[in-house]
């Protein structure tokens, strides 16, 4: 099974691009796409030019002012000893060092903060920006620099949604088997067949959200929610759902711990807090299928779009959740009382297990599907599955 890649450090490329302590201006227009206020990057570069030049100020005149206070003598309380003011000289150099790092934290904070483009994102992209804050923060704050690192983040928004879209895949089916059903990969090597894996689009159960509180969630779940509610949402070309997970569970916490079946806008979900889970129903199957032709596409477990593959593929593919029971009876026949190879399947580790269990299921299947009369080709008669495109927000 070709390994998830949902670790590239997004932020980190930005960064290498940019200029620091610059002062080159460009006429540039913002993409619609920030959903920032008119003019607010030319206001706030503005605001902290004029920000910096009255601390220049301020200092020089504070460091001329305690020149000539100097010059003057000390007061009756530093002579009697009584008082803890020494009356040095101020270190202008590292003044003006300190107070204009601490004005350009305020600057980029203020774009930070007041785009909508890092909200939209999953919480490990944000994470990956507040934790190289340090870097960001020595840029200069110019519209050249302002506006490059937001084109950057709007250019790199396919990728990082395509990046998004797998956390949340792997969110639902690392920690348990039974989220998920398997068919036959698209892509094998000389080595191993490839086992292709799509969450159920009937129910998923995700477990470690015990209830600590009655009054609300606990914060990593919320944080698990909203990740799940930007997803879904661009799948379904919206910006956001119209009620989301994370307002389900802020607002009608209670009836979801009494055991309430509630419904958000993609999902119906039931709450156990003594155990932990929650069990999630898809309210549009199609949008947790799109899910599973997103990443399969991008993990190969599906073909490229352009690629000619026979209709028993799809048709296998289609009916993976039908076929799944057969699947998983025919594969654990002869496993011992602790072994099960859908579990090893998931396990990452340097033993080859996995791809040995991976192997072992995709041969299972491989049976299923002939006792059904399916041959699977790779090359055929054209697919008549639509291409397969991510909803634009």
């Amino acid at each position: 099974m070709k390994p998830a890649e949902c670790a590239r450090d997004w932020i980190g490329d930005l960064l290498a691009s940019m200029v620091v302590d610059k002062n080159e201006e460009s006429d540039l227009k913002l993409p619609g796409e920030l959903a920032l206020p008119p003019s607010f990057v030319e206001t706030q570069c503005a605001a902290f030019r004029a920000a910096a030049k009255a601390m220049r100020e301020a200092v020089r005149m504070e460091a001329v002012a305690t020149h000539y206070a100097n010059r003057i003598g000390h007061t009756m309380a530093q002579l009697n000893g009584r008082s803890l003011c020494s009356g040095e000289a101020l270190d202008v150099r590292k003044t003006l060092e300190v107070r204009y790092g601490a004005l350009k934290d305020r600057a980029w904070s203020s774009v930070l903060r007041s785009t909508e483009t890092l909200t939209r994102l999953s919480q490990k992209v944000q994470r990956q920006a507040e934790s190289q804050f340090e870097s960001i923060k020595k840029l200069d704050f110019t519209e050249t620099n302002v506006y490059g690192f937001l084109l950057g983040l709007v250019e790199s928004q396919q990728e990082m949604q395509l990046d998004m879209a797998c956390d949340v895949f792997d969110t639902i089916t690392r920690y348990h088997s039974d989220n998920t059903v398997f068919y036959r990969g698209w892509k094998s090597n000389d080595k191993h067949r490839t086992c292709g894996m799509r969450i159920r689009t009937t129910r998923f159960v995700l477990p470690g959200h015990r209830g600590d509180s009655w009054s609300s969630p606990r914060w990593e779940t919320q944080q698990m929610l909203a990740d799940f509610d930007k997803v879904f949402a661009m799948l379904d070309g919206k910006c956001q759902p119209a009620e989301g997970l994370c307002d389900v569970f802020t607002n009608r916490y209670a009836d979801l711990r009494q055991g309430q079946r509630v419904s958000s806008s993609y999902f119906d979900i039931r709450y156990y807090p003594g155990a932990g889970t929650i069990h999630f129903f898809a309210r549009d199957k199609a949008l947790v299928d799109r899910l599973n032709r997103v990443v399969g596409r991008h993990r190969q477990w599906l073909p490229p779009e352009s690629e000619r593959v026979s209709d028993a593929f799809w048709l296998q593919f289609n009916q993976a959740e039908k076929l799944d029971k057969e699947v998983r009876t025919e594969a654990r026949k002869g496993c011992g009382r602790w072994d099960d190879p859908f579990r090893e399947l998931m396990w990452k580790d340097s033993e080859g297990r996995s791809a040995a269990a991976g192997d072992k299921i995709a041969g299972v299947i491989d049976q299923v599907l002939a006792a059904r009369g399916i041959t699977l080709t790779l090359e055929g008669a054209p697919s008549a599955e639509p291409p397969l495109l991510l909803a634009e927000a």
